[in-house]
C-alpha cells in the first residue's frame, strides 16, 4: 500500500528532526530501515534502543522502536530519559491496533504509547502524529475510540462505546476525519 514511504515522505514534508516509529519487529529492517535509506541516504537511524547516539552526521533522524521495546522492565525511566533528551517531531505508530486498547485497564505497551505521544506533545506543541494500519480490526467500540484519541491526543469521553448504530457511526465519522 505504500504506507511505509508515505510516513517517511510525511516526516520529510513537515522537516521532522526526529521521528519516532513505533512498528512491530518485524518490519524494522526490510521496511522502515530500507525505506528511509532508499528514499534519503543521509537520514541517521537507530533501532531498539531508548538511548540513541547521534553525535556524529546531519540529516534527519529516525528512531524505529519495536513494541516489546516498550514491554520491558526499564521502559518508564529509559522512555522518560529519552523524552528529557530529545525533541520529538514525529511519532508514527505503525499498525496502531497494535496499540489499541480493548478493555478499561490499557496495557502497559499502550500506556506507554499514550505517554510517548503526550510527553512529546508537551515540549513540542506542533508534534504530529500518525497512526498507520492496514488492517484496523475493531472487534468493540472502545478499541475504536482508543486508536481516536491515541492519534488526536484528547480524550473521547463522549464518545459512547455501547454497541449501537448511532454509536458506531459516531465512532466511524470520527475515524473518517482521521484518515482514510
Amino acid at each position: 500500500a505504500g504506507k511505509t514511504l508515505s510516513a517517511v515522505l510525511a516526516s520529510r514534508v513537515i522537516d521532522a528532526d526526529l521521528t519516532v516509529v513505533l512498528c512491530p519487529n518485524s518490519v524494522i529492517d526490510n521496511g522502515w530501515v530500507s525505506t528511509i535509506l532508499n528514499a534519503f541516504p543521509s537520514a541517521r537511524i537507530t533501532t531498539k534502543t531508548l538511548s540513541p547516539d547521534w553525535r556524529d552526521g546531519v540529516g534527519p533522524r529516525y528512531l524505529i522502536l519495536n513494541y516489546e521495546t516498550l514491554q520491558q522492565p526499564n521502559s518508564e525511566p529509559d522512555l522518560a530519559r529519552f523524552l528529557k533528551q530529545h525533541r520529538v517531531d514525529c511519532i508514527v505508530i505503525d499498525e496502531i491496533h497494535y496499540a489499541k486498547q480493548r478493555a478499561d485497564e490499557a496495557s502497559k505497551r499502550r500506556r506507554l504509547t499514550e505517554a510517548l505521544c503526550a510527553a512529546a506533545a508537551e515540549s513540542n506543541p506542533e508534534l504530529a502524529v500518525l497512526g498507520m494500519s492496514a488492517t484496523p480490526v475493531i472487534n468493540n467500540l472502545r478499541e475504536g475510540v482508543s486508536m481516536i484519541e491515541l492519534v488526536s491526543g484528547v480524550r473521547h469521553d463522549d464518545i459512547n462505546t455501547v454497541a449501537t448504530v448511532n454509536n458506531c457511526m459516531r465512532v466511524h465519522q470520527h475515524l473518517v476525519r482521521l484518515g482514510t
